[in-house]
């Protein structure tokens, strides 16, 4: 857990994720200065560099969103930092990416700061990006960290009280005084010992969190995850366990060198939607239907259209992904991904073996491959793909010649050999996948999901794909704590 510099040396590897300000008082340079003096090794990844100092900002040119991922990957392959936290994301499709590609390392300690408004009244997120921000990324925090305007324009979080002295002989008198726009996380009582939130209001809409109030009576938009200590459980006075909760618990021992090679695999959102048609959409409008729910992974399957028919659908969708932050991978035809631009492609039993479309496609390509068995997966795995459609969960009417339904047990007997084998590639659940079933599948091992006609089968599409991707997120996360 700690990086070896010298011997004799150790310290905390942290990542920070925020915007750059080149007056060097916020973001990304406050937050490397802060962890080194803290004694911690800081890696960074750059949302967006902004023109600011004391008197304004007056520009912003964001980052790519597939630029901050592949920062993401680049640190988080190599480094595996221990902590992460989190500062400016000032679009939606830059939340998205930050939160789907965090979400596939399992990052244990996330401290989220919601950057909405600049010291100087300079607005840097985009309204667009707050329903993605509390969507995507507040689900997986650690610890929430607004200033009270910031914890107001957070949906249902009420406006917080005015301070107010504490109400318990126990809390100790604060020596010093809080500032009024961040109220303390924690503090010090006259008795020098380190208090921290103990009083837990109701709990707050979003999925696994809860609002605390402060020890000294200052009430804070201070949200903590569930995988802390509970309130009740005399949390209010921290001892050195407590004070070094950050190097605790599984996996936290001793490690090799951080530059240590590791075999890596393309970071994939956990949701996949798979085109077709209804009476109601065609191929891109259902397409555009789960973009618009959230999805960020877009498989491009026409069985019975022509090359110059898919190609014709896949010019339309590639900006659409594009602009939307997703990938696109197209279904069996290997040699339409270049024409197209596409990520990747998925290859069934019977189509273009991985390793000669790895040729073909190059060494960053996304390649799945189909699988209905162990042996199955064995083959792909050394084949070299990146990730596994595994299926059919049940029957489905979107495909043909359907392999024997594996179920929840399939799946659970899948993963655990997987585990016990040592492989380690994604498995991608698919076929007849409800939103009733994802906490099921979830904990039955897979890693993703697949879906399809649950999705144009709805009322409303792009509204149940946006739960799906929800109710995947929330599942993995709840599974990592």
């Amino acid at each position: 857990m700690r990086f070896d510099g010298k011997k004799g040396m150790t310290c905390f590897k942290t990542l920070t994720i925020a915007g750059s300000d080149c007056s060097g008082g916020a973001g990304i340079q406050a937050d490397i200065k802060t962890m080194s003096a803290l004694g911690c090794y800081a890696a960074s990844v750059v949302t967006a560099v902004t023109a600011q100092n004391t008197l304004g900002v007056s520009a912003i040119e964001p980052v790519s969103p597939p630029m901050v991922a592949a920062q993401i990957r680049a640190v988080m392959d190599d480094l595996r930092p221990d902590a992460v936290k989190v500062g400016m994301v000032a679009d939606a499709a830059t939340v998205d990416a930050v939160a789907e590609t965090l979400l596939l390392y399992k990052v244990k300690h996330l401290v989220v700061d919601p950057v909405m408004v600049a010291t100087t009244g300079g607005r840097l997120m985009r309204p667009d990006a707050l329903d993605a921000f509390c969507r995507q990324l507040l689900p997986q925090a650690t610890l929430l960290t607004p200033n009270l305007p910031e914890a107001e324009m957070l949906p249902g979080r009420p406006s917080p009280p005015a301070p107010r002295l504490p109400a318990t002989a126990h809390q100790g008198r604060p020596s010093g005084r809080h500032r009024e726009d961040r109220p303390a996380l924690c503090g010090r009582s006259a008795g020098g010992r380190i208090h921290r939130p103990c009083r837990r209001h109701a709990p707050h809409p979003w999925h696994g969190l809860h609002t605390l109030e402060c020890h000294h009576g200052m009430v804070g938009p201070w949200i903590v995850a569930r995988r802390g200590r509970r309130c009740g459980q005399r949390l209010c006075h921290a001892g050195p366990a407590d004070r070094s909760r950050l190097g605790s618990g599984p996996g936290t021992g001793p490690r090799e060198p951080f530059l240590r090679p590791r075999k890596t695999y393309h970071a994939m959102t956990p949701v996949q939607f798979i085109t077709h048609h209804n009476a109601r959409f065609s191929y891109l409008e259902g397409a555009v239907q789960a973009l618009l729910g959230g999805c960020r992974w877009i498989q491009l399957r026409m069985k019975e259209a022509s090359d110059e028919e898919f190609l014709e659908v896949g010019r339309q969708l590639v900006p659409l992904c594009r602009a939307h932050g997703a990938r696109l991978t197209v279904d069996d035809r290997a040699h339409l991904v270049a024409p197209l631009g596409a990520d990747g492609v998925h290859l069934g039993r019977d189509d273009m073996p991985p390793d000669e479309a790895r040729r073909l496609l190059g060494p960053h390509a996304l390649i799945g491959g189909t699988a209905n068995t162990f042996t199955d997966i064995g083959r792909l795995c050394t084949l070299g793909v990146n990730y596994i459609g595994c299926g059919p969960f049940r029957f489905t009417a979107t495909k043909q010649r359907l392999s024997p339904l594996l179920g929840l047990d399939g799946y659970r007997r899948l993963t655990a050999r997987m585990r016990a084998s040592g492989m380690h590639v994604p498995l991608v659940a698919i076929g007849g996948i409800t939103l009733a079933d994802i906490p099921a599948l979830m904990a039955a091992g897979v890693d993703g999901i697949a879906v399809s006609g649950a999705v144009l089968g709805a009322e409303h599409p792009a509204e149940e794909m946006r739960r799906m991707v929800h109710g995947t997120i929330c599942c993995r996360h709840n599974q990592n704590t």
